[in-house]
């Protein structure tokens, strides 16, 4: 690993743990705000709609970094024969992973009254 690699790294990690400290900051600052403008329920529903997004968001399973490396691949090498089997076939799973969060989501909408009914 060169001189260049390493300072890389380096500002990476840094920029890692500056945006770790801004966001717990902003996450600070926002809470009481959201609380005084939502109310105590509202917000708990606005927390969970915002946790339902980012399980949602899990579904990706990294796959738009796997489309990143291998149309690099694919280009580096002159094959477009690859690029477009693969663009093919990402745009197959993305389909089905859509399908099946509208799936889930639907049902989830449909029978969200029995989660939210008064204790």
């Amino acid at each position: 690993m060169n001189g260049s690699n390493k300072s890389q790294l380096k500002a990476g990690a840094i920029l890692s743990y500056v945006a770790l400290f801004l966001n717990s900051g902003i996450s600070i600052l926002y809470t009481p705000i959201m609380l005084r403008m939502l109310g105590q329920s509202e917000y708990g529903l606005y927390s969970l709609a915002a946790s339902l997004a980012g399980y949602i968001g899990v579904l990706n399973f990294g796959l738009g970094n796997a489309v990143i490396r291998y149309t690099a691949k694919y280009r580096s090498e002159n094959d477009e024969e690859g690029c477009y089997q693969l663009f093919g076939m990402f745009t197959k799973m993305y389909g089905l992973l859509g399908m099946f969060a509208l799936i889930i989501g639907t049902i989830l909408t449909h029978y969200s009254h029995f989660s939210f009914q008064a204790l």
